[in-house]
């Protein structure tokens, strides 16, 4: 009997498919973070601005207002 017969063969993966995997996986994960970051950013910028419009708004109104009230 040889020693080649007594050797079974394993199925699995290797440490360098596995590093290879989570390698892929860790760049996936990477991407998405900064998709929500730069989402959220905008996100926030958007308030921002609306507040700022909001206000603007209001400020522009007094000021008509005021200029009405004093050509009378």
């Amino acid at each position: 009997m040889s020693t080649t017969n007594l050797v079974k063969q394993k199925s699995g993966f290797t440490i360098v498919e596995l590093l290879i995997a989570m390698a892929g996986f860790s760049f996936v994960l990477l991407l998405v973070t900064i998709v929500m970051i730069s989402i959220g950013n905008l996100y926030s910028k958007g308030i921002y601005k609306t507040k700022i419009d909001d206000a603007n708004r209001y400020n522009h109104r007094c000021v008509l207002y005021w200029q009405y009230q004093v050509q009378l």
